[in-house]
């Protein structure tokens, strides 16, 4: 997401992945990283009192089969940009 506004941009990247392990469970306990996690599907997560919408907006363009971009995008504005990657 990009939103360029006069006096600053907003620049926002949502990382999205599969578990290595489909069988491994989330997991449960709150630690310092989170406060737990859970899998969900679509339907339960429209159920969960929210801050705002945005998880909701991605869980949908995802599952509409819209384009996810690599990793492979993301460089440090030094490197070298690779058009066959």
């Amino acid at each position: 997401m990009f939103s360029p506004q006069m006096g600053h941009i907003r620049m926002r990247v949502i990382f999205y992945a599969h578990p290595k392990d489909n069988a491994q469970e989330p997991k449960s306990l709150p630690d310092y990283e989170s406060m737990g996690a859970v899998y969900i599907s679509p339907d339960e997560l429209l159920r969960i009192p929210l801050r705002g919408n945005e998880p909701t907006d991605w869980i949908t363009y995802l599952e509409s089969g819209k384009p996810v971009a690599p990793m492979s995008i993301l460089t440090r504005e030094w490197d070298a940009v690779n058009p066959s990657v």
